[in-house]
């Protein structure tokens, strides 16, 4: 499973709305959090229906419905304070977790969870230069929840992510601060999809 975090919805509009984009098998993980409900409604609306299954909101839950999104990611602190248990039914939902401990004791509804740092981090160098995560892979004792790496993912290291135990790869850097994103975005898929064949 490849999966995209957008950064900004207005600063990359031109590829989150072209067609070539959304050619490739991805969710897509909409994270703005300078947006309001309102802008992030009408950006939404721009993208055609047929995408809107592979979106994932991260705030604003209550524009899901209305919207035809079925994804609601909630954070770690999101989670801790339950904010999650209102949308149980009727959507599905993911998560974030930064240790294996934590990765561990999810609930075996959530569809995966985020586990970061994996490695150090593409677009807000140095978080994660001294991240454990990949090594702690290996003590993972939840394998109902699937565990999507995050952080410093890119061509370069997806399949050692998958290598170690990863069932899937968040991107975000590697994609945002390409000078092509959608040829970057084909590659990592193209990279993910060898492995998992």
């Amino acid at each position: 499973m490849i999966l995209v975090i957008s950064q900004d919805i207005q600063c990359h509009q031109e590829t989150l709305l072209s067609p070539l984009f959304w050619q490739q098998p991805f969710l897509l993980h909409l994270r703005d959090y300078s947006a309001t409900a309102e802008d992030l409604a009408l950006f939404i609306e721009r993208i055609p229906t047929a995408y809107r299954e592979r979106l994932v909101l991260h705030q604003h839950p209550q524009i899901a419905k209305e919207l035809g999104i079925h994804r609601l990611h909630f954070n770690t602190p999101m989670r801790q304070q339950n904010k999650h248990l209102a949308y149980k039914s009727g959507y599905m939902l993911s998560t974030s977790t930064h240790s294996m401990d934590e990765f561990n004791q999810l609930e075996p509804f959530w569809a995966y969870a985020f586990l970061s740092p994996f490695f150090p981090s593409i677009s807000k160098f140095p978080y994660g230069k001294d991240s454990s995560q990949l090594s702690e892979v290996k003590n993972r004792s939840n394998k109902l929840c699937p565990l999507i790496a995050l952080g410093g993912l890119s061509p370069d290291n997806i399949l050692t992510a998958m290598q170690a135990g990863a069932d899937g790869s968040a991107l975000l850097g590697t994609i945002w601060q390409a000078p092509d994103p959608i040829a970057q975005l084909e590659k990592c898929v193209q990279i993910y999809q060898s492995y998992d064949a």
